[in-house]
């Protein structure tokens, strides 16, 4: 499946804004689709209900946790390479194992396995004016309502130029792109965007929404949607 999206994005996706930072609004942990519809980009950024999750010491488990740790991953990375897509419903079952709990440890399995090096992961939220800030673990709290999300900062074996990975779990409303919100805020700050909707339930189709569509398409060079999409 990557090379069809490979193949699509060289003929027609133009190359002068492949530079751009990239949003994809409802995501969940799908970074194959953003990554390869944009190669380049030197910000990604994700919005989905999942837990973002952290990756906690593997020497710390036991062997038979470890077991258990990597089936459940293995299963999360199935449902995807099989069917290009994550359920909600078994994303939320299968992210909240103790182990490598959340989308964080899939995304930094999708980053190696692409070949990227990984620097720095980290636990943020976003401050009442719309900028990221680095948290603690005891400040973390598992609600759409905190702002808080994860930061991965990667590079390439070839260039050693510092990207970054941001997932945000954020429940996405009407008001997500007004500029009194605090995810408004957040938006408002990022420059010109690359955007991605795929496996989006047709919210976007709803009449509440032409307000936040219409401002972050404002802001956007390229769209890449299916018809879950914008309409």
């Amino acid at each position: 499946y990557i090379q069809y999206v490979t193949d699509w994005s060289k003929e027609y996706l133009p190359e002068a804004n492949k530079g751009n930072p990239a949003l994809y609004p409802l995501s969940g942990a799908d970074f194959i689709n953003l990554y390869h519809f944009y190669p380049t980009s030197p910000r990604y950024i994700m919005i989905g209900l999942e837990t973002p999750g952290y990756v906690n010491d593997p020497i710390l488990y036991k062997p038979e946790e470890l077991r258990n740790a990597f089936y459940t991953l293995d299963a999360s990375l199935n449902q995807i390479a099989v069917q290009n897509y994550f359920t909600t419903i078994l994303m939320a079952k299968k992210f909240s194992n103790k182990y490598f709990p959340g989308v964080a440890p899939v995304l930094l399995v999708f980053l190696k396995r692409l070949g990227f090096e990984i620097d720095d992961l980290q636990r943020i939220s976003l401050t009442n004016e719309g900028t990221l800030k680095e948290i603690e673990a005891s400040e973390v709290k598992d609600s759409p309502e905190a702002y808080q999300g994860i930061r991965i900062i990667f590079h390439s074996k070839q260039n050693p130029k510092l990207r970054e990975l941001i997932f945000l779990k954020l429940f996405v409303n009407e008001n997500s792109a007004d500029p009194s919100s605090v995810e408004g805020k957040f938006l408002s700050k990022q420059k010109r965007l690359n955007l991605v909707f795929k496996s989006a339930i047709y919210l976007m189709h709803l009449e509440k929404y032409q307000s936040f569509i219409n401002t972050i398409v404002a802001k956007s060079d390229m769209v890449v949607e299916d018809d879950s999409g914008i309409p």
